[in-house]
């Protein structure tokens, strides 16, 4: 079953490059590489002018791929140019492709509260893989186009290109991926479609060219020309010669010309007269020749240099020489070809751009290029205001505005150029008003100036610091003095501008001098203004010092507590834990002596039944003072304690007796608690046994203290 629409057209209304009358249609190169390559599951681009095929290419595959197994879907994403933001237009697109492909709607996907922390281009690519692919064992292909709509509203621009990008991307290691792919087409490139140009959004896919059609391939159309009674070969020569194979004006004139009855000796004057009635008189109603003239006009963002003036440039070059030499990475020549006003072709003087065919050299000719620059300047203008984030010092002024308020009269503009040009005339008016009042006020102006700042400063000063008042005054007077002078200036101005223009000079240097002055009172208000705001920032930082400094006292007092206290407890339990280790040693000491020559893990047992919680701290200290023993620690700590109760010689109290002939007197657990934190500070090393060492480290800890 077929998943794509087929809706039936009458032979002259298919697309340009698809049927032709009689149901005829026309396939070329791309008709073979487009479904190749599909198969191979590669992502596809088809770029060019309007007019040219791409819709009925895309149709005539999609069947062909549908009759094969492939799953396929058609959507023109123009008809979803209504939809308000981003979601709802995703949330559309996926709506009709679960349509094509007959799945379940995508309204529960999409309301899942899963899906509703994800942006809409993420669930709508999360839909195509989970619902749209992975149910299904078939090859996947959607065709989508008009793809450059996805960039024509701000409120969509968010990465759309990217979103199949990264589905491109991720097939290499999804199998469900590997079978979906893509086929787009598009009147602009993907380099355009992106607002970086150092995007690497659109690199991705490949590029099927679609071609004008052949002589040969036209000669598919002479059963649909049998009626005219002519010559039908030589009239298809003449069809030829006229459009080029230009898809849609092949088509166009070719169904003209089969309802046409025409006489033999009068068939160029017949094809003549209709391509006049058809395309010259009425350029505007035929997609192709609108676009091209819009696109003309049109300076794309990562191809600066191929604006409108560059266009006019070659194509006036192309016009008077016939054609110009192709370069490959010019970015006006793509422009003009993008536009359709131009093609690349081969001959005797090697690959030439010349124009698209002699239609298209009759409606932009030499007068239509001439009509274009005499808007130019308009256009550039508005453009560097545009670039200039509307500044209003890009605005017209003076004699170019005047030209371009006449060129505006006899040609109709684009809703941007009424606006730049309104706005040109708004500060033209604006500037001429304010100079007028500023030849009547100046003066006026200057000492009002000067007298409000005085005051404003005279009032701050007062306020703030009163040692500034002396200052202030001086200034103030300065000022008055100032404003009186100007005031005497306005008078002698006013009084001699009524005489004759030989006392102009006088007045302007008088004007200079007063203008001098009231500069002077305002610099002199700045300065006064700077010390006012010096002296508010320096009682603010000495008020942050200060609460800085009880905060950062009152917090030490906690922390100098909180130590305090922590030490105490810290002390008072380490002296109970001593104490009660003492007292367990005697017993161990018992314990060894009643034991008699019982081994010491004997010993260690009976220890840990009689007294659960001395098993935990006999395995703190073993921890603690393992460094000092060379054998098994559970052994030596038990050695060591049963030794200590007995008082038998050993060597803690050989250590002992040794420190006291030293003259440093020390209990036998303050000696332990020395030999722990010799031990915590590193000073024994964990395979150190000897005693001679451990005392000296003792020694100098203990005789220190």
């Amino acid at each position: 079953m077929s998943h794509v629409s087929q809706k039936s057209r009458s032979p002259g209304q298919e697309a340009a490059g698809g049927v032709g009358e009689a149901g005829t249609y026309i396939g070329r190169r791309a008709d073979l590489e487009l479904p190749d390559a599909l198969r191979k599951g590669e992502y596809c681009w088809v770029v060019g002018p309007r007019q040219i095929g791409k819709t009925s290419l895309f149709q005539r595959v999609s069947r062909r791929l549908a009759n094969e197994g492939t799953l396929c879907a058609f959507v023109d994403l123009n008809t979803f140019q209504g939809a308000e933001d981003a979601d709802g237009w995703y949330f559309a697109l996926a709506d009709q492709l679960a349509r094509d492909l007959d799945c379940p709607a995508p309204l529960e996907w999409w309301d899942r509260p899963k899906s509703q922390k994800l942006p809409a281009s993420e669930r709508w690519s999360g839909f195509v893989r989970e619902v749209l692919v992975a149910g299904r064992e078939q090859p996947v292909a959607i065709f989508l186009d008009e793809v450059q709509t996805t960039h024509s509203i701000a409120s969509r621009r968010l990465g759309f290109l990217a979103v199949l990008r990264s589905l491109h991307a991720g097939r290499g290691k999804d199998e469900v991926l590997r079978r979906l792919t893509f086929c787009l087409a598009s009147v602009v490139t993907p380099e355009d479609l992106v607002d970086d140009p150092l995007e690497a959004s659109a690199s991705f896919g490949r590029h099927v060219q679609l071609e004008d059609f052949s002589r040969q391939e036209v000669s598919l159309l002479r059963g649909s020309l049998a009626a005219t009674g002519v010559d039908v070969e030589k009239l298809l020569d003449l069809v030829y010669a006229k459009t080029n194979g230009h898809p849609y004006m092949t088509m166009r004139l070719a169904a003209a010309l089969a309802k046409t009855k025409l006489a033999a000796d009068k068939v160029a004057p017949a094809v003549e007269r209709l391509i006049d009635e058809i395309f010259i008189a009425k350029p505007s109603e035929h997609p192709c020749l609108a676009y091209a003239a819009k696109r003309f006009a049109y300076r794309p963002r990562d191809r600066a240099n191929a604006g409108p003036g560059a266009k006019m440039e070659i194509y006036r070059r192309i016009l008077e020489s016939g054609g110009v030499t192709v370069k490959s990475d010019d970015p006006v020549q793509l422009e003009l070809q993008l536009a359709g006003l131009v093609r690349a072709t081969s001959g005797e003087q090697g690959q030439l751009v010349c124009p698209r065919n002699a239609i298209f050299a009759r409606v932009f000719d030499d007068a239509w290029l001439r009509a274009q620059s005499h808007g130019r300047f308009l256009s550039d203008a508005m453009w560097q205001w545009q670039d200039n984030a509307r500044s209003p010092e890009a605005l017209l002024r003076g004699p170019v505005l005047q030209r371009a308020i006449e060129w505006a009269r006899a040609n109709q503009l684009a809703a941007d150029e009424r606006e730049f040009l309104d706005l040109s005339l708004r500060a033209e008016h604006a500037q001429v008003e304010a100079e007028t009042r500023n030849k009547k006020r100046h003066v006026r102006q200057l000492a009002l100036l000067a007298s409000l700042l005085v005051v404003a400063v005279g009032a701050g000063v007062v306020t703030y610091s009163q040692a500034e008042l002396k200052v202030a005054r001086e200034r103030e007077e300065i000022a008055l003095k100032a404003q009186h002078e100007a005031e005497q200036a306005r008078a002698a101005l006013e009084a001699r501008a009524k005489d004759a223009e030989a006392q102009t000079a006088t007045a302007q240097a008088e004007m200079q001098r007063a203008t001098a002055a009231a500069e002077e009172a305002r610099r002199l208000a700045r300065d006064a203004a700077a010390q006012v705001a010096a002296a508010k920032r320096g009682v603010a930082a000495a008020q942050k010092q200060r609460v800085e400094a009880m905060v950062a006292a009152e917090r030490a007092n906690r922390d100098a507590e909180q130590a305090e206290r922590k030490a105490r407890m810290t002390v008072e339990a380490s002296e109970a834990e001593r104490a009660e280790l003492m007292q367990q040693a005697k017993e161990l000491g018992a314990v060894g002596e009643g034991a008699g020559k019982l081994p010491l893990k004997d010993v260690l047992a009976e220890v840990q039944k009689r007294t659960a919680h001395m098993a935990k701290k006999i395995g703190r200290l073993e921890s603690e003072i393992q460094p000092l023993a060379g054998e098994n620690l559970a052994l030596a700590t038990c050695r060591l304690l049963v030794e200590a109760g007995r008082g038998e010689g050993h060597e803690l109290y050989r250590m002992q007796a040794e420190l006291a002939r030293n003259g440093v007197a020390v209990e036998l657990g303050q000696l332990v608690s020395t030999l722990i934190d010799l031990n915590r500070a590193g000073a024994l090393c964990p395979g150190n046994t000897r005693w001679d060492d451990v005392r000296s480290l003792a020694a100098s800890r203990l005789g220190h203290k």
